[in-house]
């Protein structure tokens, strides 16, 4: 009984133990290829992975039982929840999705500037695996599995700067797929293809520009805040 709660101790202090900083032309680099890598496809996925999360997190917030989570081969998801239709509860729910990745992009780039890589990878690790028990379909399980095995394995073997390095450029992946996911929306919205979240909010009173507007409002906000961070850390030295 000792020696596991020893083994426990030792990973809590390692998984919350300060990280450093990477340089600034390193994490320029990152942040540029991590950009860069929200455009290829399988990319998709991942920001995906995040996108089901929030609407699982809001489900959580609103007491809203969480069903189940699918991801497909073609870069969609579903997130299936029991409760009423309409109301607060409900809106908050179908709003989270889009908005989320680029949330947890700029908190995964201000952890790694602030030395709280580890920590960041582990909390990222254990939602993945809250959401690999809900999950559904088997790519599902294929995808966020392997998440979850890449960002666990980051958490626990990556010395200091390259786990930084690593959350900075998923954090940028996720910042610029956000944005880059409202504008897809929109312009099937545009062309009358579109049965996204934002066109179920829209059917519901409010017009779905609002609705966008806001979103994307959340994201920038968001990246605002991620480039406060670095160039606090960086700029003001």
């Amino acid at each position: 009984m000792e020696a596991i709660w020893h083994g426990f101790t030792h990973a809590t202090e390692w998984l919350t133990s300060t990280t450093a900083a990477p340089t600034d032309i390193r994490l320029a680099l990152t942040l540029i290829v991590g950009s860069l890598l929200s455009l290829w496809r399988p990319a998709d996925k991942v920001v995906t992975v995040a996108h089901e999360g929030g609407h699982a997190l809001a489900a959580l917030v609103t007491r809203r039982p969480v069903l189940g989570v699918q991801i497909n081969s073609d870069g969609s998801g579903a997130t299936y929840t029991r409760g009423r239709l309409g109301g607060l509860g409900s809106a908050l729910v179908t709003f989270a999705g889009y908005p989320f990745p680029g949330i947890v992009g700029a908190g995964l780039i201000i952890v790694a500037v602030s030395g709280h890589s580890r920590s960041g990878a582990a909390v990222i690790a254990v939602a993945l695996l809250a959401m690999l028990w809900r999950t559904r379909n088997l790519h599902g399980w294929l995808v966020i599995g392997l998440c979850l095995a890449g960002v666990s394995y980051a958490a626990w073997a990556l010395p200091s700067e390259p786990l930084a390095l690593a959350m900075a450029g998923l954090g940028a992946l996720l910042l610029v797929g956000a944005g880059r996911d409202l504008l897809r929306e929109r312009q099937w919205r545009r062309s009358g293809r579109s049965d996204s979240d934002i066109s179920i909010l829209g059917g519901r009173g409010l017009p779905a520009s609002l609705w966008w507007t806001v979103m994307v409002g959340v994201v920038v906000g968001s990246g605002w805040l991620a480039w406060e961070q670095v160039t606090q850390e960086y700029l003001s030295i």
